[in-house]
């Protein structure tokens, strides 16, 4: 069955599907969906992307029954987007053009059956959880709006950990007003047959902050597209991940952050363990404008392959329009380095042990840039339990 088919047995499901505008956006999406291989390999939204997934695509349309995100803030700020169609509408409309020609993001557009819109006031302080779980086989297309008033402190911990077969195509929209503080903890560690897109935008206003740490250790293939906007001079946006892959995983990670304010900084570090035959890529873009001057933007990529048939792509990209930056980017790839092996070893430690306490050292950089008493155990629970798992070749 072909996307249209599935769309027009389906539409009834979908978020308003009487709106003339929406179903116009989906009806012109749908007949520009080309998945020719050739296509798919020279977009980026998809190039690095388990293409397996798109081509074997099917909906399972179990979404009033089965899915309920877990949200503990608890006023009267939060709305199911079907609650609220005028200000979804809105919201849509100003991020619609946010980015062009991504796959994942019109799949979604097309096949949105759920979302939410967060209103958080501002002077706020609070920790929010979402747990993200499914209790039966489903697809979700989730739209999620959350904004951020002024003067804020919040910390997101958001998980994934699915064991049900299921494809979710998430995308979250944060706005983040005046001097407000975000910090996003993501945890994934789906199943291999529960498959995850996620798609993060954020827009950062004057003097606010955004760090994202995210964490995947995700048995199935994942795609991981984050993107920042600095809006407002001395704002400043961390995106930082954290990637586990084994078997025939392919993971598929993106971050973007583009300066058009004075005086802002951004940081963006992933690093990623590989063994088997797991494949995966990060690309890492900067952009400064002209008008952005005093930037500060650092990027840095680092990934260790455990075995011989595993392989990791890393491409930073700067693009800079203006003259008063501080801006550098890394990469390496490769091996343990086998002296450092070798001292561990010497020492009386089992290989094993030696490459967990290295795997663990690898990440805390990451890991020690948040102090979060619920999620770094979670994490490291995670990593122990994958190098259990794994075999060192």
């Amino acid at each position: 069955m072909n996307l249209k088919e599935i769309y027009n047995r389906d539409k009834s499901f979908l978020v308003f599907p009487e709106s003339k505008y929406l179903d116009s956006l989906r009806s012109n999406l749908i007949s520009n969906y080309d998945l020719d291989p050739k296509k798919l390999k020279l977009n980026e939204s998809t190039k690095h992307y388990d293409s397996k997934i798109l081509n074997n695509f099917d909906y399972i349309n179990n979404i009033k029954d089965s899915f309920n995100p877990s949200i503990n803030l608890k006023n009267n700020s939060i709305y199911s987007v079907h609650e609220k169609k005028d200000l979804f509408l809105e919201k849509f409309k100003e991020f619609q053009n946010i980015i062009d020609d991504d796959y994942i993001v019109n799949l979604n557009t097309i096949l949105q059956n759920s979302g939410i819109i967060l209103e958080i006031e501002k002077n706020l302080s609070s920790k929010i959880y979402i747990n993200n779980i499914l209790n039966k086989k489903n697809s979700v297309f989730s739209k999620n709006f959350i904004n951020i008033g002024e003067n804020c402190n919040i910390i997101f911990i958001e998980k994934f950990n699915n064991e049900i077969l299921s494809n979710m195509n998430f995308i979250n929209y944060f706005d983040i007003k005046k001097n407000s503080k975000v910090l996003h903890l993501v945890f994934q560690d789906n199943s291999e047959q529960a498959n995850l897109q996620y798609t993060n935008f954020v827009n950062c206003g004057e003097g606010s902050e955004y760090k994202q740490i995210l964490f995947n250790s995700s048995n199935s293939s994942i795609r991981n597209h984050n993107y920042a906007n600095l809006l407002g001079t001395n704002s400043r946006a961390d995106l930082q991940g954290i990637f586990l892959a084994n078997g025939d995983q392919i993971i598929d990670n993106k971050t973007v952050v583009n300066h058009f304010a004075v005086s802002c900084s951004s940081d963006q570090k992933y690093k990623g363990i590989l063994t088997d035959n797991a494949k995966a890529s990060y690309l890492s873009k900067t952009f400064v404008d002209k008008n952005a001057q005093k930037t500060e933007a650092y990027q840095l990529s680092k990934g260790i392959l455990l075995s011989d048939t595993s392989y990791f792509h890393s491409k930073p990209e700067l693009k800079i329009y203006a003259d008063d930056v501080k801006c550098s980017h890394g990469s390496t790839i490769g091996p343990f380095d086998q002296n450092i092996l070798f001292y561990c070893r010497s020492r009386g430690m089992p290989k094993n042990i030696a490459i967990s306490l290295l795997i663990n050292s690898f990440f805390s950089d990451i890991l020690d840039t948040t102090n979060d008493d619920e999620y770094k155990p979670l994490v490291h629970k995670s990593i122990n339990n994958w190098l259990n798992k794994n075999s060192y070749k």
